[in-house]
């Protein structure tokens, strides 16, 4: 999936840093963030990016993939 396939509903920036040259695959992400859930319990979005080093916009779309699966939900 690129990011021209990713909708921007959530204003998300969806460009590169300099820092983040290393992307991964949208279905290994989604599994990876996945299994840190169900290990960690609720976890808020910013810890999960810091741990995984991926671009902030890629753990958005996999949690997105994840709710829509309705294995994992929102909380205010």
């Amino acid at each position: 999936m690129s990011v021209e396939e990713i909708e921007d509903e959530d204003w998300v920036i969806k460009g590169p840093h300099a820092f983040l040259v290393e992307r991964r695959r949208l279905d290994e992400l989604e599994q990876v963030v996945y299994e840190m859930l169900k290990t960690n319990g609720a976890m808020r979005v910013s810890e999960v990016w810091r741990r995984l080093g991926c671009h902030l916009w890629e753990v958005n779309a996999a949690l997105k993939r994840l709710r829509a699966k309705g294995l994992v939900e929102e909380a205010a």
